[in-house]
Formats: structure tokens, C-alpha cells, sequence
């Protein structure tokens, strides 16, 4: 029986060096091929001070699309397969991370194209479309991606580590005796965050937009919905998150990064009792916020505001001397807003023109708005003499039918929040009916 020796040979061709997980997976290093690249992954916990992927962001010819549109599409099919050649890129380049920045490029390609495809549902100008592609690859994809990288690098060198060394912070070249202590590299963190991160954009921002008409509708079934596709999307990234971890062979217990599901699954199930997930994101990511939409409301009707403000006749139509004239004007104008407000609404979500078919689950809010306009009809010909006929073919108000165009873009964008603000100029808008 042969002994195999604890300690390599002193050769002076350099130093074998086998992985506990993979032993034919083999690789012999050189101490003087090698010194400088040591020395920075001895000082910086086996990461250099620029990863090699961002020195070479803009060296386009020497970038493989073609095997990082590869490793993207099975990312999303079969993510396990991505990591199998980690070990063969160890071998050959000497480092854990990928150092061709194409996969970098086509996930801000493809961030610029969600940035296309929701300014145009929102309605959005190119400016802004270009502000919220930027905004999607420097802050949403960069910054957050080099916290979430740096947590990770943390968490993996002080808690995953099979044999952890401290850092030496004097050492400048290491003894030709010994290897340099393993440590997860900070470009791989961050590249486990890019592998993760793309089926998530192809979930919350390709599935969401073609699921947008019913995720932010009201009911059990949308809310459930809206939800599962933001959990799948997260689960997503703890899972790959958690392969990219585990492919490196000096690393132990990382199942510890499958703890975050607990606490998604526990909110997930939590948020079934009411709590709209896709509609809520929906709403904070929305290009112009509720408070933006009324203060430009009040902005650009400032004029009209002061003029409504001083003008008798609001205080004529409370203490109900207002001219029969104008209150007739007031009450016909009322209602065809309404008639053209429900068959839209009936129009777009029913696919009905006439608002008293109604469906047994038709909302309680719509019910009661057809009911007003009903008795708002009835008010104008029993209480105010008009003839039906004469009410309905009145001509709508040019300033109300801009009114209802805007509440129509607000419901073709499903966009329930800038809806309900919307309601806010209603007040406008009668302010021109009866000045």
C-alpha cells in the first residue's frame, strides 16, 4: 500500500493542485506565471481591483454573443447546465468569473427593449423611454446588482467557506510551497447576479406587461395571479443565486441561501388575504406618481381654479338661486359625461354598448354609477322639463370630452392609481360647463 503524501512535491515546475468535489478535475499553476493574480487575490479575498469583464466592456471583438445568448437561454430552461463549465473556466483562465462582458450587453439590450415596450403602453415621450432604459440598466441592473454582489461575496467568504483563511493584507507573492487560499471573487458574485437576474426581467417585465390588463384588475383570481408571477420571478433568483454558489467546490452549507424562501412563501401566502403585489409595484414604478399628476392638474389649471373660486355661481346652486338656464346646462351636461364615461367603461371590459345589461359580477361601483346616471336622466326630464330627446342630443362640451379621453388613457393603462387621481378634475371640468 502506498502512502500519498499531505503536502505537494517542491517542483520547480509549480505546485498541482486538486479540488475535494472534482478530482479529475486537475490544474497545475505556476508561482511565476501567476504571482501578480495571487497577490491580488490574496489582498482583495480572491477578487482584483477591476474585474476583468468590466476592463473589457467595450472590446466588442473579442466578446462571444453567440455563447452568452446561449448560457441566457438555458438560464431560463435549465439553469444547472450554465454551471457545469465553470470548472473548465477555472482551469483554463485561472478564475471563477466569466471575463467577456457580452452578457452584460444583451441583458441591457434587453432592458432597453422593456423600456420600449412599457413607454409605449404608458404613453411615454422617447425622452422619456430613453430616461427609464437608462434608469433600468444603471440603477436597476448595476448599483442594485453591485449591493446585492457584495452581500453575497460577504455572506459566501465568512460563513460558506469549507476551510476559511484570513486575509493577508502584507503578503505579496505566496510561498511556492502553498497555494493561495480559495475565496469566492467578487466578479463571480456578481456574475451569479447576472445569471439570476435574467429570467427575472423576462418575468416581471415581459410576463407582467402581457399579463398588465388583468393583474391590476380587482378580484381574487388577478390578485393571485399578479402575485404567484412576482413570487416565481423572485424564486427564480434565490434558486439560481443558490447553483451559482454551490458550483464552487470549496464552499459548504450553501443551502443556507435557500432560507429566503421561507420568508417569500410566508409573505406570498400573507398576501393572498388582500394584498395586490403586481398592482402596488405597478403603482410605485408608474412613470408619473399620484401626487405629480394632481399637482400638474392644479398647475395648469391654476387660472381656471382662482376664477371657479370667486365666481357666485356655486354659492347660487347652494343656496338655490342659480339661473334655471344654467343649472338645466349643468345637470345635461352631467349626464351625457356619464353616458360616455359607462359606455366606455362597458365597452372596454364588457364589450356591451348598452350599461343595463348588466352582469351579476359587475362591480358595485359601476352599478351605482349606472343607477346615477339613470336618475340623472330622470332629474333632467321629469324634475327640469327637458325632453328626453332633447337631452340626448345635446352636444357634449368640448372640455368635458377631453375629460373623459383622459380618464380613457388612464383605463387603457391600466394604470388604477392615475385613475382615481384623475377624478380630481372633474371639478375642472364643470368649472367650464358653468363659467
Amino acid at each position: 500500500m502506498s502512502v500519498l503524501p499531505t503536502v505537494a512535491p517542491h517542483t520547480p515546475t509549480g505546485l498541482r493542485i486538486t479540488s475535494p468535489r472534482t478530482p479529475r478535475t486537475m490544474r497545475t499553476f505556476n508561482p511565476r506565471q501567476h504571482s501578480g493574480e495571487w497577490d491580488d487575490q490574496t489582498r482583495f479575498g480572491g477578487s482584483a481591483k477591476v474585474p476583468v469583464m468590466f476592463k473589457r466592456l467595450f472590446k466588442f471583438s473579442q466578446m462571444d454573443f453567440e455563447l452568452a445568448a446561449w448560457q441566457l437561454t438555458y438560464l431560463c430552461v435549465a439553469p444547472r447546465r450554465v454551471y457545469k463549465n465553470v470548472y473548465f473556466h477555472k482551469q483554463t483562465k485561472n478564475t471563477w468569473a466569466r471575463d467577456d462582458p457580452a452578457i452584460l450587453w444583451l441583458i441591457s439590450a434587453t432592458l432597453c427593449v422593456s423600456a420600449i415596450a412599457w413607454g409605449l403602453v404608458y404613453s411615454m415621450s422617447p425622452l422619456e423611454i430613453i430616461k427609464l432604459a437608462i434608469l433600468m440598466i444603471l440603477r436597476d441592473f448595476l448599483l442594485v446588482g453591485a449591493a446585492v454582489a457584495t452581500l453575497v461575496w460577504l455572506f459566501a467568504n465568512t460563513l460558506l467557506l469549507s476551510n476559511p483563511t484570513p486575509l493577508s493584507l502584507t503578503s505579496s507573492q505566496p510561498s511556492i510551497s502553498t497555494a493561495p487560499a480559495q475565496r469566492v471573487e467578487w466578479a463571480y458574485a456578481f456574475d451569479v447576479h447576472c445569471n439570476a437576474l435574467f429570467p427575472v426581467i423576462l418575468v416581471l417585465h415581459g410576463a407582467q406587461l402581457v399579463l398588465l390588463p388583468v393583474v391590476s384588475r380587482d378580484g381574487w383570481v388577478w390578485m393571485w395571479l399578479g402575485n404567484s408571477v412576482w413570487v416565481g420571478g423572485l424564486t427564480q433568483y434565490i434558486y439560481i443565486t443558490y447553483l451559482g454558489l454551490n458550483a464552487l467546490p470549496f464552499l459548504i452549507r450553501t443551502e443556507l441561501l435557500l432560507f429566503p424562501l421561507l420568508p417569500l412563501f410566508a409573505a406570498y401566502a400573507v398576501s393572498l388575504l388582500g394584498f395586490n403585489v403586481a398592482r402596488w409595484a405597478l403603482q410605485i414604478a408608474s412613470p408619473a406618481t399620484g401626487q405629480d399628476f394632481i399637482d400638474a392638474l392644479i398647475e395648469d389649471n391654476k387660472e381656471l381654479w382662482d376664477r371657479f373660486q370667486n365666481h357666485p355661481f356655486p354659492a347660487m346652486m347652494g343656496n338655490g338661486s342659480a339661473s334655471l338656464e344654467g343649472f338645466k346646462n349643468y345637470m345635461i351636461q352631467d349626464f351625457l359625461y356619464l353616458r360616455g364615461y359607462l359606455r366606455f367603461l362597458f365597452g372596454f371590459y364588457y364589450r356591451v354598448e348598452d350599461w343595463n345589461i348588466l352582469s351579476e359580477d359587475a362591480p358595485e361601483d359601476i352599478t351605482e354609477a349606472v343607477e346615477y346616471a339613470n336618475a340623472q336622466l330622470d332629474a333632467c326630464t321629469r324634475d327640469l322639463g327637458v325632453p328626453k330627446e332633447d337631452v340626448l342630443g345635446t352636444a357634449l362640451s368640448p372640455v368635458i370630452k377631453d375629460y373623459l379621453d383622459l380618464h380613457f388613457k388612464a383605463l387603457r393603462e391600466e394604470s388604477w392609481f392615475r385613475f382615481g387621481a384623475s377624478w380630481f378634475v372633474c371639478i375642472f371640468s364643470s368649472c367650464h360647463v358653468i363659467l
